[in-house]
């Protein structure tokens, strides 16, 4: 989880997780994994972060939450 949250912001992890943001900040905090703050994502908003999110989740995902 370390490595999923600096993907993008919480709210887009869980959307693409399939959870809520309240279980998904419940577990980072339960882990003790800190959240990158809300003014990162706003600068890197102008970075166009939100273009490689997809990518950098799939990739994730398939390294990750592969079932096989």
């Amino acid at each position: 989880m370390e490595k999923l949250i600096l993907i993008g912001p919480r709210k887009y992890l869980a959307d693409n997780l399939g959870c809520s943001f309240d279980l998904f900040k419940r577990l980072c905090d339960d882990y003790g994994i800190k959240a990158l703050p809300h003014s990162y994502w706003k600068k890197a908003e102008n970075k166009n972060w939100k273009s490689s999110f997809e990518k950098k989740f799939n990739e994730f995902k398939n390294k990750f939450l592969n079932n096989s």
